[in-house]
């Protein structure tokens, strides 16, 4: 009887167990289900964040793109005007000029026609974007001027000489010991570019001295293409725009390339100073181991006061034009402000897709002139008249 009673209860047991095993199993899918949609879910998200993410990417560099083009088109908005206002200035001279001697009574008159000076003939004969570079490189020797009065150079000999705390130790390696007055300038000139310009310190010895900056500078490279756009635009100061000016785009023959291969000379950003510099700058400044933009940048900032008189005692060894320790800073004030608006352009080119880069023109350089200053002819610019106007409020700006 215990038997047949036990059986029967343990078959209910069994019977329990395997439904409560059943749903067990059940619970256990839909648990696994649901862990597998979440993760299904996670995914989902991860690839919309990235999808998000990409997409914030691309339209942020869109964005750049198209704030470079804007730039751009401002900056070139602004040497427009500023052309038309030069050709109207141009239009208004000449009307002024033609009254002026229409009333007066000791002008002598042939055939009818009014005499003009040299001057007067050579504005003539120039296109408008050629006077307002005339006009925009005098403001830039004034603005030059007045940035380094701003800074605190002076050009005494007694501010110039202390030079310990402007110049590293490997640089004072490079650059030669100056002498006291006593000594003569020739044996602290002959200590600069001994080792590399032999060749050309011995040709330019052998040559009769009192010739331009520009014949010296040319003798010394050897120039493929030769143009004389540059000297038709400065005839009567020539030497006074090949010592302060780069180069600058005012060929208009052809035959200067205004086309610059970046591909082979930049590197890390940085350009090759005889792709934007006169020759015999780059020269004077390869002397020094200064062969990059970012090399005249860092020595400009560091120890351009030194610079400028090794300057000027270089031109004197190389039998150039006397110039003044002022005027050699200008000068390398102008050429690191150059450099630096070239890479910044250089990088503005290739950020839009311009393949081949050009160099940038010299009308690229704005500034904001005060009310007080005067703008002058480029006629007046020299080594002498640019360095006693302190009359002149500056402000450059670049257009990035």
């Amino acid at each position: 009887m215990m038997s047949q009673e036990y059986y029967p209860s343990s078959q209910v047991d069994l019977q329990q167990l395997k439904e409560d095993l059943l749903v067990l199993q059940k619970v256990t899918e839909s648990i696994a289900n649901e862990r597998d949609a979440l993760k299904i879910k996670l995914m989902v998200q991860r690839e919309i964040t990235g999808l998000e993410e990409k997409k914030k990417k691309a339209f942020e560099q869109e964005n750049k793109a198209l704030h470079v083009q804007v730039q751009t088109l401002k900056d070139e908005n602004q040497i427009l005007s500023r052309k038309s206002q030069v050709y109207e200035k141009e239009q208004i001279e000449p009307q002024a000029s033609t009254r002026s001697c229409a009333s007066s009574p000791s002008v002598e008159r042939t055939d009818n026609q009014i005499p003009i000076s040299q001057e007067d003939s050579v504005c003539s004969s120039l296109d408008s974007e050629q006077k307002a570079i005339r006009l925009h490189a005098q403001k830039m020797l004034l603005w030059a001027n007045k940035a380094i009065d701003k800074k605190g150079y002076t050009s005494s000999n007694s501010s110039l000489g202390s030079r310990s705390t402007i110049l590293n130790q490997d640089v004072r390696n490079r650059l030669p010991r100056f002498p006291s007055k006593s000594k003569t300038l020739k044996t602290a000139s002959s200590t600069i570019c001994s080792n590399r310009n032999r060749s050309i310190s011995s040709k330019s010895r052998s040559r009769a001295g009192g010739s331009s900056i520009l014949d010296k500078s040319q003798s010394t490279h050897k120039e493929t293409i030769v143009c004389t756009c540059s000297k038709k635009m400065f005839p009567s100061n020539t030497d006074e725009a090949e010592f302060f000016l780069p180069k600058i785009e005012t060929c208009k023959c052809g035959k200067e390339n205004k086309e610059m291969d970046f591909h082979r000379a930049s590197c890390d950003g940085s350009i090759s100073l005889d792709l934007i510099l006169r020759p015999w700058q780059a020269e004077f400044l390869k002397c020094l181991a200064i062969t990059t933009s970012k090399e005249l940048n860092k020595a400009t900032k560091e120890k351009a006061q030194a610079i400028a008189r090794t300057m000027k005692i270089w031109c004197k060894k190389k039998r150039k034009k006397s110039v003044r320790t002022k005027s050699c800073l200008i000068a390398l004030y102008i050429w690191s402000r150059t450099a630096e608006q070239t890479n910044k352009k250089m990088k503005q080119q290739r950020i839009i897709g311009i393949e081949q880069v050009r160099r940038p023109n010299i009308l690229d350089l704005t500034f904001s002139i005060g009310e007080h200053s005067s703008d002058g002819s480029i006629s007046t610019m020299g080594c002498n008249s640019m360095v006693d106007k302190p009359d002149v409020t500056m402000d450059i700006k670049y257009m990035v």
